[in-house]
């Protein structure tokens, strides 16, 4: 395993994603490219979700509260 200590921040997320699959909270920016939708509709949704976790001046978005927000928009299919 990697020393976290000496590795560059992308180095360190890609080291997160190898052991647990993806990551589990995200800043807006990347939480919209993930969910490949405006940044503005990330924060909104992220606010109705409460997936919001505010550290300093830095906001985090739980994406399991997110992704389970998401599901009740999820349209059936009718025949």
């Amino acid at each position: 395993m990697k020393n976290v200590n000496s590795l560059k921040k992308v180095e360190v997320i890609n080291v997160v994603k190898e052991r647990y699959g993806r990551k589990r909270f995200v800043r807006y920016k990347t939480g919209a490219e993930l969910y490949d939708m405006s940044q503005s509709s990330f924060e909104d949704l992220a606010e109705e979700a409460g997936a919001k976790y505010k550290i300093g001046k830095m906001v985090l978005v739980n994406c399991e509260i997110f992704e389970e927000y998401l599901e009740m928009f999820r349209m059936g299919n009718k025949k």
